[in-house]
């Protein structure tokens, strides 16, 4: 039984949900029946649940037929995060039952948590950044009042001190004028602020970003940068980094020369020119050109030889570091000239052929010779025919180009004394071969003959002939040397050719036998002891004779005419 006038509350129900309702009705029923309630019959009132609650229930019993009663809102409130780090962050989540408002109080989080609340059933709000440790408060009310103030406390942990890092990339050491990056991050700091050694460079101190990187410029000494960072928790210790500056490195003294023109004749002139960098001094040491000289500069010189023609030039700097450098003057070859004449010796009215031939040469003079002077081309020949003077000739020649002019070359000519002249005469057929070595030459009737002949000693020569036929002829004057066609022939001819000279003639007789009759007939001449001895061969017979004059024979038929046939 319920006590008279109080509240009827189950600590203990069945664990389903249809089971509890049906005990709370059995319950009720049974308290207004044995009048236990004196305030009459209390109707049911659950103020926190659904059928499916599974909490603790709480109801109230009113006497029977008495009015609705509201009651007061409950409301229940915790914080996800009851202890955070500085700067940290808790959900605070309340519900509330019966309320017709909800209102914040007590710690403000930074004034996120004050006025009015969310009054659903279920209900949240996020406190972030939160620096200090405060109690947050919700009461909820409706016409019947207010519910009791629910609170919990967030405890805010004290903040830590910031720290923070410094470093140069890609390295603390760098060359003379090099430069390196720094780079700083720091953590639970609101401010950073840089100084040291490296005040001015690269608009190092002041203010800085909470984490970066900045370039120092160009070092030429050893800096020293630092930072430090201050947050809620107090300064951090101040970091620093030292870069090292190598010393710096003198470059070493360089040094160019040339000569224009670069190539000279023996003996010219030419002109030195130079310069050189991070010098202080230059001095030449090549023979003629020596002593202290400008660190750039140009001179001309003459005289170059070939043993005086490099040229030496030193230049250094103030820590006595040195560069030297050299040109040789090409110097450029004399010109050369060879003659020669060949054959060298001849005999009179003869001929040589005369040759010559340079190098480094651009053109050539003939100095003397017989016929030979005057300009001549850097290679060359000439024939010298008809050469008559008697005794030694000299044939000079010089040549002359950029390096100079040649010593001049020379070659003799010896001309022989003529004696008596030398006659040699030849005939020559397509059909009977040749004549040489013997006097006498047959051929067919109508054939023609090539005569060959040539002389020594001799000035002129003059051609003859016992009887002449055909339409080219062997008389008059003809070269000391050559050849002719004679013929056609009809009939049998003594040809001779007489040379004439200084020193008297020669003369050289053949003869051409002309055969008309289908056989073969050969006349000659075979000398006998003193004396001469004609041969004759007809057909088969050979006939011999000797006579003070020979005979022209046509053929068989007409032996017994000229008196050698009976």
């Amino acid at each position: 039984p319920c006590p008279t006038g109080g509240l009827m509350q189950a600590g203990a129900y069945p664990t389903t949900p249809d089971a509890y309702y049906s005990n709370l009705q059995a319950a009720l029923a049974m308290a207004v029946d044995a009048g236990a309630a004196t305030q009459g019959l209390w109707s049911k009132f659950l103020t926190m649940g659904t059928p499916n609650y599974t909490g603790t229930p709480v109801w109230a019993i009113v006497p029977r037929g008495a009015a609705a009663v509201v009651l007061v809102p409950i409301v229940t409130l915790n914080a996800s995060n009851p202890l955070v780090a500085y700067n940290g962050s808790s959900t605070l989540n309340w519900t509330s039952v019966n309320a017709t408002s909800c209102t914040a109080s007590g710690a403000t989080a930074g004034g996120v948590w004050s006025g009015s609340k969310s009054i659903a059933a279920t209900a949240s709000q996020t406190l972030a950044n939160l620096t200090t440790t405060g109690t947050y408060t919700l009461t909820c009310a409706n016409a019947n009042g207010s519910s009791t103030p629910q609170s919990v406390t967030i405890t805010v942990a004290a903040p830590l001190l910031p720290t923070v890092t410094l470093s140069a990339k890609p390295s603390a050491s760098v060359a003379y004028n090099g430069a390196v990056t720094l780079e700083w991050a720091s953590t639970n700091a609101t401010s950073c602020t840089a100084g040291g050694a490296g005040g001015g460079v690269g608009g190092w101190p002041g203010s800085k970003t909470l984490s970066g990187s900045q370039g120092t410029g160009a070092l030429q000494s050893d800096t020293t940068y630092n930072i430090f960072c201050t947050g809620a928790g107090g300064t951090s210790a101040t970091q620093a980094v030292t870069i090292k500056v190598a010393a710096p490195v003198t470059p070493a003294p360089t040094v160019t020369i040339s000569a224009d023109p670069p190539s000279v004749a023996s003996g010219g002139s030419t002109t030195l020119k130079w310069s050189s960098s991070n010098a202080t001094s230059c001095f030449a040491s090549a023979g003629a050109w020596s002593g202290t000289k400008l660190t750039t500069g140009s001179e001309p010189l003459t005289g170059v030889t070939a043993t005086s023609n490099t040229f030496v030039l030193t230049c250094s700097d103030s820590a006595s570091k040195t560069a030297t450098q050299s040109v040789t003057v090409s110097i450029i070859p004399v010109p050369t000239v060879t003659i020669s004449l060949s054959p060298s010796l001849v005999s009179y009215n003869g001929s040589t052929v005369l040759s010559w031939s340079s190098t480094g040469a651009t053109q050539c003079v003939a100095l003397d010779g017989d016929g030979w002077s005057g300009d001549q081309a850097v290679t060359g020949s000439m024939t010298l025919s008809g050469l008559k003077k008697t005794g030694t000739a000299t044939y000079s020649v010089r040549c002359s180009g950029p390096g100079g002019i040649s010593a001049p070359q020379q070659a003799v000519l010896t001309v022989a004394v003529p004696g008596v002249p030398k006659v040699t005469l030849n005939a020559t057929s397509a059909t009977s071969g040749s004549s040489t070595g013997e006097r006498t030459l047959t051929v067919p009737v109508n054939n023609a003959v090539t005569l060959s002949w040539s002389s020594a000693d001799a000035d002129t020569c003059t051609a003859s002939a016992s009887t002449m036929n055909g339409s080219e002829t062997w008389d008059g004057t003809q070269l000391t040397a050559g050849n002719k066609v004679v013929g056609p022939l009809t009939e049998s001819v003594d040809l001779s050719l007489k040379c004439e000279g200084p020193a008297g003639s020669g003369i050289q007789t053949l003869t051409v036998s002309v055969d008309d009759s289908g056989g073969s007939a050969a006349v000659g001449t075979k000398k006998v002891g003193g004396g001469a001895l004609d041969v004759l061969l007809v057909g088969g017979l050979l006939l011999l004779w000797a006579g003070a004059r020979r005979t022209r024979v046509k053929t068989s038929r007409n032996l017994a005419r000229n008196g050698y046939m009976k």
